[in-house]
């Protein structure tokens, strides 16, 4: 098995002296059939000439060309009313300059706002558009079958811009019936006058060039009798017999070819330097310093590696949607691996999406096998770590735990006994206390007593842990070892509760005042670079691109898959501790432990600590 020691990622330091579309909204109109005239969308009365951007222009003069689907006028519904909404308003300015992922990820905010029902359909109709322009026609899809349900709506109800955006996703998705059954409501709709009239006449044109001869025929066999689509099929497969065959950049052609024509590829959030590695971070937002603390870590350890790995940077501003879009572009784009994301809502949406691309993140969710690793604080390390210190380290034999009765609460629960009967450690007392019933703090205190628990962990707030305690009789407090997860690693709060958590042990996920050369050198260097101290996040952004950096130099070095070579990490001295990487796909870190002593906070020594639980094979 490859170790991955320290001096892995110190010789770093010391050179710097870094969906698919499972439902949809059908309409099938069989050829010759008789298909009645729906009105107007009950929602436009006006005229659809007097809107705004009737045959797909942008309303702004010289700015970037719409899609033929983009039929909406600049800060204003589907009414020809403004619309009040800033997120949509946002986002209609940056669809004005070309900005379709931004403008995405504006209109994206503004579905969790109170908005009126006509901002609303506004909405959804430039949310669809906007995916459809991104080539993700099922989603699109997904969205306005959603919404039109939702409402109990059925096809009758569906108005003519909206049917238009139908037959684009469906053609683009490689549905050709159903294209061509949303194209011939068009026209009727338009009563074969007018732009909207035009547009569907080229619309079925663009779809037919696109559609590979032997399939054309399928078409033109079952749609020849029919009155509009009827003759223009006839006429392409003629073109098509003749040897001509026109352009069909947005059926037939590639996203990129797309963009070529459409997009203002130079301002694209994926340009940059860097093919092999992508890195999903939120830069901007509510969670930007988190993001912009991690990416200084993973930039410093790339920087012992050179051009080859230069990671490129995508913020997916907390936005799980924008995560998976970007997951999926960086995927195009050519990158090996991705790094990120950091929260755990975008790790679920990207690992329900299955792509192709391995991907590490920093989410708290455990890793979910295959391509998709997490190396983030997770509640299986955390307690793993406290309990085999305290038994390795004080021979302790009886656990107890008291917990919140939330989610939380049992998971730590549940893993702490777990690992209590993996190590043939007694479990002497448990128990769960609810919510703002601080009450039962007293009895459960007696009980704990009677166990004769020789350690007792509390997963919650340092705060909840202190009261609890106040209700311990001190002679038992003595005896009795605290412990403690990570949320207690908070200097300024310890600082003011330290005489009653005497003697506790708890999680630090980095411990910047460690004695460990491999701490030492990164915290002088990243003080050097950014100037001033790391924080856990640009620490876990260190260890994670140094391990993707090494998993991807063993791949290339042995011709094995980057999965493989990552799976073979064991003993890898991180700055965040000893991680292992098991068969299945789960990163283990063991922590190092912080102990409250004297009222000061110092390390057991995590070299013995990290020594022990790796030649244990835990």
């Amino acid at each position: 098995m490859r170790r991955y020691p320290a001096y892995a990622a110190l010789s770093v330091l010391m050179a710097l002296a870094l969906f698919g579309c499972s439902s949809s909204f059908p309409v099938r109109f069989p050829a010759g059939s008789n298909i009645p005239r729906p009105s107007e969308h009950p929602y436009s009365p006006v005229k659809m000439s007097n809107l705004p951007a009737e045959r797909g222009e942008s309303t702004q003069k010289g700015g970037p060309k719409r899609f033929p689907w983009e039929r909406w006028g600049r800060h204003i519904d589907m009414n020809g009313s403004p619309i009040r909404n800033f997120y949509i308003k946002k986002g209609d300015d940056l669809i004005e300059e070309g900005l379709r992922k931004e403008a995405l990820s504006f209109y994206l905010r503004a579905q969790k706002e109170s908005i009126s029902a006509a901002e609303r359909e506004a909405l959804i109709y430039r949310i669809a558009s906007c995916y459809l322009v991104l080539d993700r026609p099922g989603k699109a899809l997904v969205i306005l079958t959603k919404y039109f349900k939702g409402r109990s709506q059925g096809v009758s109800s569906v108005g003519i811009r909206f049917s238009l955006l139908f037959a684009y996703a469906y053609g683009r998705k490689g549905d050709y019936d159903q294209s061509l059954a949303w194209f011939s409501r068009v026209y009727r709709l338009a009563r074969g006058k007018g732009g909207f009239a035009a547009e569907a006449r080229e619309g079925v044109s663009a779809l037919l060039s696109s559609i590979p001869k032997d399939e054309l025929d399928v078409v033109y066999e079952s749609w020849r009798s029919e009155p509009f689509v009827g003759p223009i099929v006839a006429r392409v497969r003629a073109d098509r017999a003749s040897g001509l065959r026109k352009s069909a950049y947005i059926f037939g052609g590639s996203r990129g070819d797309d963009y070529q024509q459409f997009e203002a590829k130079a301002r694209s959030p994926t340009s940059g330097r860097g093919a092999q590695l992508g890195v999903l971070l939120p830069l901007s937002g509510r969670y930007s310093l988190l993001g912009s603390h991690t990416k200084n870590g993973i930039e410093l350890a790339m920087m012992g590696y050179g051009s080859e790995y230069a990671p490129r940077f995508v913020d997916t501003q907390g936005n799980s949607l924008l995560a998976e879009e970007y997951y999926l572009d960086l995927a195009n784009a050519g990158s090996r691996v991705v790094i990120g994301p950091l929260l755990s809502d975008s790790f679920e949406a990207i690992t329900t999406h299955r792509g192709e691309v391995p991907l590490l993140s920093f989410s708290k969710k455990e890793s979910k096998g295959g391509k998709y690793f997490s190396l983030g604080v997770s509640v299986h390390s955390q307690v793993e770590s406290l309990v085999v210190s305290a038994y390795r380290s004080l021979g302790l034999t009886r656990y107890a735990i008291i917990y919140p009765d939330s989610r939380s609460g049992y998971e730590f629960a549940e893993e702490y006994k777990r690992i209590l009967r993996r190590l043939g450690l007694t479990l002497s007392y448990e128990a769960s206390y609810s919510h703002g019933r601080d009450e039962e703090f007293v009895p459960l205190a007696e009980e704990l007593e009677q166990s004769n628990s020789q350690a007792l962990f509390i997963p919650d707030l340092i705060g909840k842990a202190v009261l609890f305690l106040s209700n311990v009789s001190p002679s038992y407090r003595e005896r009795l070892k605290i412990l403690g997860p990570a949320v207690w690693d908070d200097r300024k709060k310890l600082s003011r509760v330290r005489t009653i958590l005497e003697g506790a042990m708890f999680v630090t996920p980095f411990y910047k005042e460690s004695n460990r050369e491999l701490v030492r050198k990164f915290v002088s260097a990243y003080k050097n670079k950014f100037g001033f101290e790391p924080d856990f996040l640009a620490a876990q952004g260190f260890d994670g691109a140094t391990m993707v950096a090494a998993a991807l130099k063993r791949s290339e070095e042995e011709s094995i898959t980057f999965e493989d070579a990552f799976l073979a990490i064991r003993g890898y001295e991180g700055l965040t501790g000893l991680i292992n990487v098991h068969p299945d796909g789960e990163v283990e870190r063991f922590y190092s432990i912080l102990e409250i002593k004297d009222g000061k906070i110092v390390e057991i020594t995590p070299s013995a600590y990290l020594a022990k639980a790796h030649n244990s094979d835990l």
